[in-house]
């Protein structure tokens, strides 16, 4: 805003002499740049991708134009060294003049006042200044691009997220197709997708005595069981003969020996 009153002023910032149209131009955009200022402290307050990324584009238009402008005033003004040799004499001479109240001696036409070294001054601190503002603005326009686009990352996430959790977007962001839908629920009749899980209670993992007792007495009841299935087993490939003897506890040699006895007296 600085610039922009001294050049409406027909006063540079940066040079003692130029001429109106420069100036008024480099007014004009250093008046945008302000105004552009003023419009991202709005969009900073109303945090809103939208309002960032317009001030993000704009910032970095009007600094383009600032910075181009700068820098044609300087190649501007080293090619009027003659026109600023000139204002810069009758300038000294006339303020001399009048302050000394001189009368009769022209002091015009000679560089006695160092306008050459003035000029060469002035070149300098022209060149210096605008790569200083080429640094400062690229920095700065650097700075609100890369908030643009941590905001533009985050209302899009947002708004993914919302569409999936079925919310609708804030106002302010852009548009973002949503995600396909899967399907939900089992499959058809004949899928074999269907995963059956068993409905069993969890086992406790507190020891207790009445616990030990029961497992125990399930433990004894199954070994029972195995025994008397064993022991039907054994019962059904045994003979007739056998399971008499079994029972009362006689020998089957001693039956085979009376056999053999009662078959040799027959025989006599």
């Amino acid at each position: 805003m600085y610039f922009a009153i001294l050049s409406f002023q027909n006063k540079s910032p940066f040079y003692s002499y130029m001429t109106s149209a420069p100036l008024i131009v480099y007014g004009v955009v250093n008046l945008l740049l302000a105004l552009n200022g003023f419009f991202g402290m709005l969009a900073l307050f109303r945090n809103r991708w939208f309002y960032v990324r317009l001030f993000s584009h704009a910032t970095w238009t009007v600094l383009f134009m600032v910075l181009v402008d700068g820098f044609a005033n300087a190649i501007y003004f080293i090619t009027q060294r003659d026109e600023f040799m000139s204002w810069c004499i009758n300038s000294s001479a006339d303020t001399l003049n009048n302050a000394a109240n001189v009368t009769g001696t022209s002091l015009r036409g000679n560089d006695y006042y160092n306008c050459d070294r003035l000029f060469q001054a002035e070149i300098k601190f022209g060149l210096f200044s605008t790569v200083l503002m080429i640094v400062l603005y690229v920095y700065w326009g650097a700075c609100i691009y890369s908030f643009s686009h941590k905001q533009g990352a985050s209302a899009v996430t947002g708004q993914r997220l919302a569409a999936e959790m079925g919310m609708m977007p804030p106002p302010g962001t852009a548009g973002v197709p949503p995600p396909p839908m899967h399907p939900i629920g089992g499959g058809g009749p004949g899928r074999s997708n269907i995963i059956v899980l068993n409905n069993e209670k969890p086992q406790s993992k507190k020891f207790s005595f009445k616990s030990l007792r029961r497992n125990h007495t399930i433990d004894v009841s199954n070994d029972n069981n195995n025994n008397q299935s064993q022991h039907g087993k054994h019962l059904k490939r045994k003979s007739v003969p056998d399971i008499i003897f079994d029972d009362f506890n006689i020998s089957p040699t001693i039956h085979h020996h009376h056999h053999q006895q009662r078959r040799r007296s027959t025989d006599i």
